[in-house]
């Protein structure tokens, strides 16, 4: 029994908000589903009411499966589960349309709101069933409805973590509470978990809801538009979310969720108690239905309440095939009726087949009487196969003239049959014998016999055969004889007798034509006889060929059907065992050029049909047997899987097909869902996971439906055999599409309102369609039939005008057709009220929330108010508001009025509200009020898209989405991605080693650090030209991309040539550069030509017809991910032919920058030419001096040893000049000796000796934690296996007695050997080597304060920087302080990290220690070195950043103390980077953002370097709050001199445009005379020049570069593992030990003669590479 209603049951994969609709839904697993919960409540709930009150003790109450079975015959059975199907489906598609509504699926904490719903509905469902003649489809739809948030109450609530699966009785039932409280909102609910699946597999959120009290709450969602409150909760507390992958609230303290939805930890927080969840929900629904005194039969009655279950049904068709019944056939054989014996003949044989099967349970006999004039025949036999004989052995004769001897021929008959047989008479004339109509009349009422009339004519006025052209809508022979009275007489006379007789007896006319009867007649066959064949196959074969035909041991019968056989003698059929299949008369039926073969328990195996004829046959072969199955087409709404709402699916569209398979064995499998076209040739073949052994299957098959008509079959193994089944009804997709685009309302009586359809043509050309809707009854629908048209893939709303006439529900049928034909049907039920709903209008309401307040921090700033007039025509129930947070009054407008005004008043952390009405007579009117002003609202969710549009099924694999950082993945858009980093870090390591043994520790920080120089300014070039086709090659601009390129090259080389090189500008044109070169392997269709080779051409010569570069842009490989790259699987081949491209441009043979500029100019560009200017002050046997630059410089120390640097000399004078009177001595010194002076004050000596103490020392202290202790305190340090030396610092220590500090072992630290004390005044620092890691305590002895500092040695330690979101990109902030009111990314580079360490939390401290903020990071990875990231919304506190860990068994944290002071001023170029014209003005625009809340004065203040360029003074602006304006800076080059000495006499000026031309103009100085190059005292040279200044020497001498490290996006990484491999290339080829660049023999008289237009020569280069 439970497997006939499972089979019958047609429910409705994954945005989960609720239990799933579905099995569909399931991915396999058990769980409960609102269609299996609803299915079980009604199940045992009937039950229980056969046992209980129907039938008391007839039935055993303890088997329901055994009492629904024996108490309903078949067709009562199949009526019932029909109707449970109905109620699942309407709670299905409740589920579909208000899965957005908080109150209807319970979450939200919109408890009372759902109850209060619950209550109306109820009331509905017991008015609409208590009516004179209930409309049971409106009444049903009404219940799924209730059921659907019913159930909601128990997986999305908390009240099983109370409760168990025990019922909340008072849920729902009118006049009743809920039993306990609602949460307030600011009231803690949950608290953290994490959610991750495998630590939600291990229980991790089990005990994350609060203990203390029993009050109701339910889980916050992010798609359902009540925001999740915030508060003044304590740290990693909050409300609960609903939780699983798709809900962002979940990353909202508390995280986590607390759903029971299902049985997967990826879904459900608590999917543990998924199983009581759905317990409970079963129990609430058998009692909603059976509950002592609350449920639906004790308010109903018995009666009543089996109507409404479909409990009281009886098959309207007669069974003609019941026990000691005859099969009876009348049949008029003259000539005209040779159709009639054709078509009997082929019925006779299902008939006869269907009777066999039978046996004992079918007919006593068969009884063919035949009639004409002025013969008749008798033919009785208890054999089926001598009947089907008899009908073949017919021959249609005579019958010239008309009428023949009818009466006779059915007087006969009902003689010879048994009583309440079924006669099937057949005519075309009328009875020539009239006067035995009434011992007709007699026969059939005295025997009860069921008599049919098939009449296909009549004899006209001149006696002559004459037909119908419309036959009768009648289907079968009815159960009960109703006899009819006063019935029109016809106006063809013949057949007043027939209408006299089936009027006496209760029979029926059926007028037919030669091409209705056959239909009509099977109509009748298989309602009357219960006759329905199994389909196994079809398939066309040609004359000679052979088929095989697979029978499987579920066939109890085999028939195969063989159209156009010429002659039965040409028809072999081969049983498995090679024998031939003996053709008897018993198994043969020929009616004219159809063959049936028909086989009894057929032998399992193949079968091989052989096709002896002339003609291609067309067969198909079924039978009966238990194996069959139905289908269904499934549609995705939101990721959940529903029946497509339209009767045909939509061409272009995927679909799930769903199939449901009973009568298998245990031991068979499904394989394959076949399509195949309607001449029997496969489609396509869509194979299918079947590992159940139930009796009753379930598998589906996803399909993209094409324009292809189809039918649908299935393919499977019992065993070693092959079984298939088959469905010939041909299925037709369709272009043409109609939904219902609003939600369902009640009308009002007497009154009009529309409802909206959406009309969507899915094809490739405009069509014209016709929306026909129809209602029944009859007189709802105004205007039933529409015209649209349509375009190719668009879609239209129209709007169907309704009407209510009277209080009776209707149904409501709307089809959309085309050419006539219909290609969907959408039905809805029509509810009608006396009075109409209250009538909410709004009459006042303040400003819509502003954008910048559309977020958690600032929400709360702007408030709002609504008023509202609530008319009610019946008087008022309940007006409520949603959510509970917004406030919320109502008065009456006057003493004596209906009308009441409602006041809402809230802020914008609520900007979506609901006001719901409910009259007495329970309707209900919900008006929504939003404030949002189309803003989205920022819930700090990490990609916020993914909040707005769930990922469409077949993309990505959901299952893993919530392991995804969608930071990293919007950061690494563009050429190079995920897969390089892995490509980095190797060669990092693998190359550390080699690098650092030909250039020092301080020369390898200065590459990387000129490295990440490169790497920002291509991510600057990103973010600036993100919307310029040429930069990006997008929309075709390659050819405009590549003379870019060209020119930024030529620029690129032109400034590295030149005397003095600005490094810092030609790195910001190389990241521009690369940024285009690499986007043209990510953006054009490159890589799928040309796969990893590189594009030689690009960026390197002019393009011309014999070198053209691909015409076409492609589509992009910017990613690895389907979501965001189409052409993803290409991203691997982009990534590498980006990589490869960039060491081309800078190691390229001939091409590359290192052949253009040579080994010392690329060495200096790449930063390779670095040595640290500070002194190495702990090297054996040195002393430490001091001077004001803060560290003792090497190249200072060099020139002491030749006595005099010109830089000093020029110290010595400026400090002689000062006047110091008694320092004169020190400054001779000093002077003498190349040391170094530093005035110091007493405040200042301390930061100042400190930074000789790091520069020249290498000292530098991890920083661990710190934090401030209290008298008699203890405070636990963690100390890790990473730290080499442990120091704790403590600042207002009086004495240190007053210390201790155990180890973790419980034993005194003693402060001797490897471990000291030191004390300086009031500050005493702890230090402790090779410290046992475990929690050591530090104790706090005496009064007062101490501010603790805990750092040491190690390896451990981290980086960070903050980044911001520019167009769904991250980038480091455009400030130097982090913006009050913004979000940011913050980025956290940790090294030294062991593999076994995890870092686990960001924690943000105030600058007194305490905490701001905790965030939660996810580390996967075993690396050394990592890169984590955490999202902030800045508030106004000041913080510093620290980071927390374990590592083994222990805990490690470290801190960087630096505060962080955020700001509310912001300035950022609005204008993009501009090549400034020599001699020029124009101006730089800049927005300066306020994000305070008052207004701001600033004072922007331009510089430039060199000086000169800025033609504005400093400027004040003043700035409202959270407003924005811009300023304008205005800049110029003043001239195009070009400014030199007579050391560079000779030079040359090289224009090019971008066509590569170039013109070169020579500028010679020299005025005929010889440059003398001898140089005869060199010393004396360089102390001859008073104003030489350090920076006159050459670029190699003492230069310092130093670069912002603050880390790029994955196309910046690509660029570091290129310089890596070319910084490997070059030291192939030259070792990198440098020597010190010497200065050049100058002539002395150079450095005084000025001179104009030298700004390159050979001399030049010739200075900078000796």
């Amino acid at each position: 029994m439970k497997l006939l209603i499972t089979f019958l049951l047609g429910c409705c994969i994954l945005l989960t908000k609720a239990f799933l609709p579905s099995k569909e839904s399931t991915s396999g697993r058990p769980d409960y589903t609102h269609a299996s919960i609803t299915q079980a409540g009604i199940y045992y709930a009937v039950a229980d009411v056969i046992a209980d009150v129907i039938n008391p003790g007839k039935y055993n109450s303890s088997d329901p499966d055994g009492t629904i079975m024996n108490f309903f015959d078949r067709d009562g059975l199949i009526h019932f589960a029909k109707t449970v199907v109905d109620i699942v489906n309407k709670n299905n598609m409740a589920q579909r349309n208000y899965m957005d509504d908080a109150s209807r699926t319970m979450n939200c904490e919109q408890i009372v709101s759902g109850h209060l719903l619950l209550q109306s509905l109820r009331d509905n469902i017991v008015h609409q069933s208590q009516t004179a003649n209930p409309n049971w489809d409106a009444v049903r739809d009404l219940i799924g409805q209730y059921l659907f948030t019913l159930q909601e109450f128990y997986s999305n609530t908390n009240w099983v973590e109370m409760f168990g699966n025990r019922v909340c009785r008072e849920l729902g039932v009118s006049g009743q509470s809920l039993p306990y409280k609602v949460s307030d909102p600011n009231m803690v609910a949950c608290v953290n978990c994490n959610y991750s699946k495998e630590a939600v597999k291990d229980y991790s959120c089990v005990d994350n809801m609060r203990s203390d009290g029993q009050l109701l709450t339910s889980g916050y969602t992010s798609y359902q538009h009540i925001n999740k409150p915030i508060g003044n909760f304590p740290s990693g507390m909050g409300k609960c979310s609903h939780g699983g992958p798709y809900d962002m609230s979940k990353d909202i303290p508390a995280t986590g969720g607390i759903n029971k939805e299902t049985s997967s930890p990826e879904l459900s927080p608590h999917f543990d108690l998924h199983q009581q969840a759905g317990q409970a929900a079963i129990q609430a629904t058998y009692e909603f239905f059976i509950g002592n005194g609350t449920g639906l039969l004790s308010i109903l009655g018995i009666d009543r309440f089996k109507e409404m279950l479909g409990m009281t049904y009886k098959n309207p068709c007669y069974n003609c095939l019941a026990p000691g019944l005859s099969v009876v056939f009348v049949i008029d054989d003259t000539g005209s009726m040779s159709g009639e014996i054709r078509e009997a003949t082929q019925h006779s044989i299902d008939i006869v087949n269907q009777a066999s099967l039978l046996g004992s349970n079918g007919p006593s006999n068969y009884i063919l009487s035949t009639f004409n004039d002025p013969d008749t025949t008798i033919h009785s036999t208890t054999d089926g196969s001598e009947m089907k004989q008899w009908l073949h052995a017919m021959v249609a004769h005579g019958g010239g003239d008309c009428p023949e001897m009818a009466m006779a021929g059915i007087v006969n008959a009902l003689k010879m049959a048994n009583p309440g047989s079924c006669v099937f008479f057949f005519t075309d004339a009328d009875a020539k014998d009239p006067e035995k109509a009434n011992e007709v009349i007699n026969l059939v009422n005295s025997k009860h016999m069921k008599l049919v009339y098939f009449l296909r004519g009549d004899c006209d006025g001149r006696r002559r055969r004459s037909v119908f052209n419309v036959p009768q809508n009648v289907q079968c022979i009815p159960n009960e004889n109703k006899r009819r009275t006063g019935l029109r007489r016809r106006s063809l006379a013949g057949l007043d007798l027939f209408d006299k007789i089936a009027s006496a007896t209760g029979g029926q006319i059926v007028h037919t034509s030669s091409t209705s009867l056959g239909s009509i007649l099977g109509t009748f066959v298989e309602k009357n006889m219960g006759v329905s064949t199994l389909e196994v196959t079809s398939f066309e074969t040609k004359p000679g060929s052979m088929h095989t035909i697979t029978a499987d041991s579920e066939l109890s019968l085999m028939t195969v059907k063989i159209e156009i056989l010429s002659n039965v003698l040409n028809v072999k059929l081969d049983r498995p065992d090679g024998s031939v299949q003996q053709l008897s008369n018993s198994s043969v039926d020929v009616i004219g050029r159809t063959t049936v073969l028909s086989i009894p328990k057929p032998t399992p195996g193949k079968w091989t049909l052989h096709n002896n004829d002339v003609n291609t046959w067309i067969v198909k072969v079924g039978g009966s047997g238990k194996i069959d199955f139905t289908f269904k087409f499934m549609e995705n709404i939101l990721g959940l899987m529903y029946p497509i709402s339209g009767t045909n699916p939509i061409t272009g569209s995927k679909v799930v097909i769903s199939i449901s398979i009973t009568g298998i064995p245990s031991t068979a499998r499904v394989t394959d869902i076949i399509l195949r076209k309607p001449s029997g040739t496969i489609l396509n073949i869509l194979p299918v996971k079947d590992t159940s052994t139930n009796s009753q299957r379930d598998v589906y098959a996803y399909y993209d439906v094409t324009s292809e008509e189809f039918y649908v079959s299935i393919n499977g193994s019992i065993n070693s055999e092959i079984f298939t089944r088959e469905k010939s009804n041909v299925i037709k997709p369709v272009t043409g599409n109609i939904k219902f685009s609003s939600k369902p309302e009640t009308l009002v009586l007497g009154k009009t309102s529309a409802i909206k359809v959406n009309v969507t043509n899915t094809g490739s050309t405009s069509q014209t369609y016709q929306v026909t809707a129809t209602s029944v009854p009859t007189g709802f629908v105004i205007g039933s039939s529409q015209i649209v048209s349509v375009g190719a893939h668009k879609s239209q709303e129209k709007e169907i005008t309704l009407t209510a006439p009277n209080l009776t529900i209707a149904t409501l049928s709307i089809k959309l057709k085309i050419s006539g034909n219909t290609l969907q049907t959408i039905m809805r039920t029509l509810t009608v009220t006396a009075l109409p709903p209250p009538e909410i209008t709004q009459i006042n309401r303040t400003a819509d929330c502003r954008q910048e307040v559309m977020n958690y921090l600032n929400c709360s700033q702007q408030t709002w108010s609504v008023s509202l007039d609530v008319e009610f025509k019946a008087h008022l129930s309940k007006l409520y508001v949603t959510p509970s947070e917004i406030e919320f009054i109502y008065v009456k407008k006057t003493t004596t009025s209906s009308t009441y005004v409602a006041t809402l008043r809230g802020n914008c952390c609520s900007y979506i509200s609901k006001l719901t009405a409910i009259d007495k007579q329970g309707n209900m009117k919900m008006e929504p009020v939003n404030l949002s002003g189309g803003h989205l609202f920022n819930t700090t969710v990490e990609n916020i898209d993914l909040l707005q549009k769930p990922p469409v099924s077949g993309k990505i694999n959901m299952s893993n989405k919530s392991e995804l950082d969608y930071n990293v993945i919007l950061e690494l858009i563009g050429a190079g991605t995920a897969c390089l980093i892995v490509v980095v870090v190797i060669v990092m390591v693998a190359w550390i080693d080699f690098l650092s043994v030909h250039i020092g520790n301080d020369e390898l920080e200065n590459f990387v650090q000129t490295v990440q120089y490169i790497v920002d300014k291509n991510n600057m070039a990103q973010k600036n030209y993100m919307d310029d086709a040429v930069r990006t090659m997008n929309c075709e601009q390659i050819a405009a991309g590549h003379l870019l390129l060209q020119s930024l090259k030529e620029s690129i080389i032109h400034k590295s040539q030149g005397a003095k090189t600005n490094g810092d500008a030609i790195r910001d044109l190389i990241g521009q550069y690369l940024f285009t070169i690499q986007e043209f392997y990510s953006n054009t269709n490159w890589v799928e030509m040309f796969g990893n080779h590189v594009c030689k051409e690009l960026g390197k010569c002019p393009l011309d017809n014999s070198k053209a570069i691909p015409g076409n842009s492609g589509i992009n490989k910017e990613t690895s991910s389907p979501e965001l790259s189409p052409h993803y699987y290409l991203h691997q081949q982009a990534g590498e032919d980006a990589t490869q491209a960039t060491i081309d441009f800078l190691v390229g043979h001939d091409t590359g920058l290192l052949s253009i500029l040579g080994l010392d100019t690329f060495r200096e560009l790449m930063g390779m030419n670095y040595r640290n200017p500070c002194y190495d002050c702990l090297a054996s046997g040195l002393s430490v001096v001091f001077h004001d630059t803060g560290c003792i410089s090497e190249d200072i120390k060099m020139a002491s040893q030749q006595r005099f640097d010109a830089v000093n000399q020029t110290l010595i004078r400026e400090r002689n000049r000062r006047g110091f009177g008694g320092i004169d001595l020190f400054e001779k010194i000093a002077s003498a000796t190349g040391g170094q002076i530093v005035h110091t004050s007493s405040s200042s000596l301390g930061s100042i000796l400190g930074a000789f103490v790091t520069k020249n020392m290498g000292v530098s202290s991890l920083e661990v934690t710190s934090f401030e202790m209290s008298t008699g305190s203890v405070h636990s340090l963690a100390v890790d296996t990473d730290l080499s030396l442990m120091t704790v610092r403590i600042e207002g220590l009086s004495s240190a007695s007053q210390v201790s500090l155990d180890r973790p072992d419980g034993t005194s630290q003693i402060f001797s050997g490897t471990s000291s004390v030191d004390v300086i005044g009031s500050t005493t620092v702890i230090s402790v080597k090779n410290p046992p890691s475990g929690r050591w305590k530090l104790h706090k002895n005496g009064a007062g304060t101490w501010k603790v500092k805990f750092g040491g040695s190690g390896n451990i330690d981290f980086t960070y920087k903050f980044m911001e979101d520019v167009h769904g990109i991250q980038y480091p902030i455009s400030g130097t302080s982090p913006i009050t009111g913004s979000k940011i990314t913050i980025s956290v580079t940790v090294n030294g990290l062991p593999a076994t360490a995890r870092v686990t939390d960001i924690i943000l401290k105030k600058p007194d220690g305490t905490v701001l903020n905790v965030i939660p990071v996810k580390d996967t990875y075993s690396g050394t070195s990592r890169v984590l990231y955490a999202n902030y919304i800045v508030t106004s506190q000041e913080f510093f950043v620290s980071i927390n860990g374990s590592l083994n068994s222990n805990v490690f944290t470290r801190e960087k103390a630096d505060i962080v002071t955020p700001v509310t001023g912001s300035i950022q170029f609005s204008s993009k980077p501009e090549k400034l014209v020599l001699g020029k003005s124009t101006v730089v625009k800049v927005n300066i953002t306020n994000t305070g809340s008052t207004t701001q004065a600033f004072r922007v203040t331009a510089t430039s370097v060199p000086t000169g360029f800025v033609s504005s003074s400093p400027r004040s602006i003043s700035v409202g709050a959270h407003r924005s304006q811009e300023m304008n800076i205005g800049v110029t080059s003043k001239s195009n001199t070009l400014a030199g000495t007579c050391c560079s006499y000779l030079s040359r000026v090289t224009a090019v445009d971008v066509r590569s031309n170039m013109k070169s103009e020579s500028f010679d100085f020299s005025g005929g005379n010889v440059f003398n190059t001898t140089v005869d005292n060199f010393e004396l040279l360089v102390k001859a020049s008073p104003s030489l200044k350090k920076e006159n020497l050459p670029s190699g001498v003492d230069k310092t570069l130093l670069y912002g490290l603050i880390g790029g996006g994955l196309g910046g990484l690509c660029i570091i593992a290129v310089v890596l491999a070319t910084l490997i290339h070059v030291n192939k080829s030259q070792r990198l030990a440098m020597e010190k660049n010497a200065i050049d023999s100058l002539s002395s008289v150079c450095f005084d003669a000025p001179l104009k237009h030298v700004e390159r020569n050979s001399r030049s280069k010739f200075v900078l590479k000796t």
